[in-house]
């Protein structure tokens, strides 16, 4: 989607999503979290550390083009693999090579391979990716590519939106690994694929389990990359002018009425999937007397209760009315 082209976009089976982590929305699988999450932290940032994982230059960059975040710009199997490495190795990319020695007749060597790596992203930053995604493989969309070993593992799944395109890529702290399946000249819609839709998580994920099992059967059992605490408390992220919407509880025989404020005045409860006041947000109510006095006025948001309200306003309040 270039830019000034309006772009939409919805999660998979049209599912309405919750708020949450980045990492439920990893184990979801969420469309509309990431190209949020893309949004604000900048889609040039977001290029920037692509084309350092996957080895791009000025002249094969990324676009930065809200579908990004989706993986709507091609990528081969190799890049997959290569940036995914660079996840596993902490966060150190190796420029990926065929051939390691070459031996002439007599046994001398006359070539050997010596690796040279680049940083990518930090180490800290790779072990949270990793713990993120070893996550996704026991309880999210990744669980078809656990290893019967036991062998910890870490991957994400990929679904084309037209089911053209299904993908797995995972590691372990020795092997990365990339599972395409797809048609290699035009987009052909696997729609039955074993009685179901070709989705990342069904074949490809099955496939790179099978794969791998063998590719690891003679190697040791290994733990990956433990991230370090970290070193600031949770945040909100939101876009600039974007409101939240909040419930306010009435009480049982009036339910709950909705306001929605600025998300810079809205916390997050994660364990209701929904947003909550801040204590200092004030909630804009309109009130219709039983003699027909009309009452417009802005109030802290813990008060709602104690009033009558008939009608609300859903309008974002100005910042000065709003504790900010």
């Amino acid at each position: 989607n270039p830019p000034n082209v309006d772009y939409e976009v919805s999660n998979f089976n049209e599912n309405e999503g919750v708020v949450g982590t980045v990492q439920y929305a990893v184990l979801k699988s969420s469309n509309c979290g990431f190209v949020r999450l893309g949004l604000r932290t900048g889609l040039d940032n977001v290029v920037e550390v692509a084309n350092r994982l996957l080895g791009r230059d000025l002249e094969n960059s990324f676009r930065p083009y809200l579908s990004m975040s989706l993986g709507a710009q091609e990528v081969t199997p190799l890049e997959q693999a290569v940036a995914y490495a660079a996840i596993a190795n902490g966060g150190l990319r190796m420029e990926p090579h065929f051939i390691t020695r070459i031996e002439d007749a007599s046994g001398s060597v006359i070539y050997q391979h010596v690796p040279r790596g680049r940083r990518a992203i930090k180490a800290t930053t790779a072990a949270w990716v990793s713990e993120v995604l070893s996550n996704n493989v026991v309880a999210g969309t990744g669980r078809r590519a656990q290893l019967p070993s036991g062998q910890p593992s870490a991957g994400k799944t990929g679904t084309a939106q037209d089911f053209s395109d299904a993908w797995y890529v995972g590691f372990t702290p020795q092997l990365s690994t990339a599972v395409w399946m797809g048609h290699p000249e035009e987009k052909v819609s696997m729609t039955d694929i074993q009685g179901r839709d070709g989705t990342g998580g069904w074949i490809p994920a099955r496939v790179w389990g099978a794969y791998m099992t063998r590719a690891l059967q003679d190697e040791e059992i290994l733990p990956l990359a433990t991230p370090p605490p970290p070193q600031r408390n949770s945040q909100l992220l939101y876009l600039p002018d974007e409101t939240c919407a909040i419930d306010v509880d009435l009480g049982l025989e009036r339910g709950l009425m909705e306001f929605e404020l600025p998300c810079a005045m809205a916390v997050v409860d994660l364990e209701a999937g929904k947003f909550r006041a801040h204590p200092e947000a004030n909630c804009r109510m309109t009130e219709l007397s039983a003699t027909g006095i009309f009452r417009d006025e802005y109030l802290n948001c813990a008060l709602v209760p104690t009033r009558n309200p008939v009608t609300t306003t859903t309008e974002p309040l100005p910042e000065e009315d709003n504790g900010t």
